[in-house]
């Protein structure tokens, strides 16, 4: 009786265990019912929507059609009662809390928020929450922290991540001709290639190797261009405490490509305040990234075959674009483009715009 007894109390323990494994070792919710797709009236709207949705598996349920009349030139109550106001209704209709991201399709760069011109991408990250006196959802972005970066880094997105009133959301553009390939490019990445990281100062060899340790980053606070600088140099920094090899650190205070450097397979570039160069033959999934007050070298980089993007229309400050070492460990630790994205924009204000798929991810 006793092996017996043994036998029948063995069996619901085990059991339990097992539920137990299985708890901690379920998988977490696909991204794909995270995304709403937000359709702007053009005609080639619709082969972008059903290419993502046929991709990413996006219910049809998740998808909203907004009317042509948000443009660039409407006003703050036009934009309201035919972008925001529906845009929240959806929202409402799916569970806020439900939404991650939101994928506009052929949505205009820029509109009005009452007399101001503003990103439709910084808009949309807090349109939830938008209404008389909220103002401040347009500036500081609550899923910042420098100082975690390489300690304590941020989860993967969800909004427990950010201690601010209402519901921020990670957003991107899809847009024109080459959204299909963007798209496409998501699901082939290849570490096939090189990351261009452009600094413009020298290479800090009066620095002691001690002052590059990732833990005191980001070395000098605030914006400032020498600020910046160290932060390109951090991402270099970053590479190699990861054992990558496939990087180009470019310090010699000229813009990569502007010598006569030979055509490179690219995965990425980050840099400053310099021209583009036609010297990279894009991957699928590259991303393109340059600090500057100007759209024209992130529009030829999209030109020309980049996979993702994040640019500013117009001038931004230094800390209203992405900061690099924040983007690249993100993206390199597993998070998506998206995630890297939210986690690596100081401060919303008007200017930053997003395209590409933000479900991508380069290491799955």
């Amino acid at each position: 009786m006793g092996k017996i007894r043994t036998l029948f109390l063995s069996i619901p323990i085990a059991f339990f265990a097992c539920l137990c494994l299985y708890a901690l070792d379920k998988p977490q919710e696909p991204e794909e019912t995270r995304v709403l797709l937000v359709c702007f009236n053009d005609e080639t709207t619709q082969e972008i929507l059903k290419h993502y949705q046929k991709k990413r598996n996006v219910p049809d349920s998740h998808v909203l059609f907004v009317r042509g009349a948000v443009g660039k030139d409407a006003f703050w109550a036009s934009n309201y009662d035919n972008f925001i106001r529906p845009l929240k209704d959806k929202l409402d209709s799916l569970d806020p809390e439900s939404i991650y991201y939101i994928v506009l399709i052929n949505a205009p760069r820029l509109i009005k928020y009452r007399e101001e011109v503003v990103s439709t991408v910084t808009l949309t990250m807090c349109a939830y929450n938008l209404r008389d006196g909220f103002d401040d959802y347009l500036k500081n972005n609550p899923c910042y922290n420098s100082h975690r970066l390489f300690k304590n880094p941020m989860p993967r997105f969800n909004h427990d991540v950010y201690d601010r009133e209402g519901y921020f959301y990670i957003v991107s553009c899809l847009e024109g001709e080459r959204a299909i390939a963007q798209i496409d490019n998501s699901f082939n990445i290849t570490e096939e290639g090189y990351h261009v990281i452009d600094s413009r100062y020298g290479t800090y060899s009066d620095k002691p190797d001690s002052y590059w340790d990732l833990g005191n980053y980001p070395y000098i606070s605030g914006y400032s261009y020498a600020a910046t600088d160290l932060k390109l140099v951090a991402s270099a920094k970053y590479y190699q405490s990861v054992g990558k090899d496939n990087y180009i650190w470019h310090h010699e205070g000229s813009v990569y490509g502007a010598k006569g450097q030979e055509r490179i397979a690219a995965l990425s570039y980050i840099g400053w305040y310099g021209k583009y160069y036609d010297v990279y033959d894009w991957q699928p999934g590259s991303f393109y990234i340059q600090i500057c007050s100007f759209f024209g070298p992130h529009r030829q980089a999209w030109e020309e075959g980049v996979s993702f993007v994040s640019a500013p229309l117009f001038e931004p400050r230094i800390d209203g674009v992405i900061q690099p070492a924040e983007f690249i460990y993100y993206i390199n630790e597993g998070y998506t483009y998206g995630e890297a994205v939210m986690y690596s924009l100081p401060k919303m204000l008007w200017a930053n715009w997003v395209c590409g798929d933000p479900l991508t991810k380069r290491n799955d």
